[in-house]
């Protein structure tokens, strides 16, 4: 939607592949790894190794975070509390 809203020219089924629910090409546009610090806010249900495997593809440098709960559901990390701590600790990282 926010590509659509830049005015970006997209297909009418945007094209969406997935490796364990891990976005490996976008629109038809291949991944490059950045050379930037990263920070990883990993749900602590998720299978760390695959997980942090996948995304350092996209980023060499990558500090893992785990946050207690799920991605998805009633526990999940982007729920109330547990966004704070994201935002507060991002935030510190940001600061230093």
């Amino acid at each position: 939607r926010l590509l659509a809203y830049a005015g970006a020219e997209l297909p009418e089924e945007p094209r969406r592949t997935s490796v364990g629910h891990f976005p490996v090409d976008s629109l038809g546009h291949p991944i490059t790894s950045v050379d930037v610090p990263a920070v990883l806010y990993r749900a602590s249900t998720t299978n760390p190794q695959r997980t942090i495997e996948k995304w350092r593809t996209v980023a060499d440098e990558l500090v893992d975070v785990v946050v207690p709960g799920r991605h998805r559901g009633f526990d999940s990390i982007m729920g109330p509390g547990r966004v704070e701590a994201i935002g507060s600790d991002l935030a510190s990282r940001l600061d230093a």
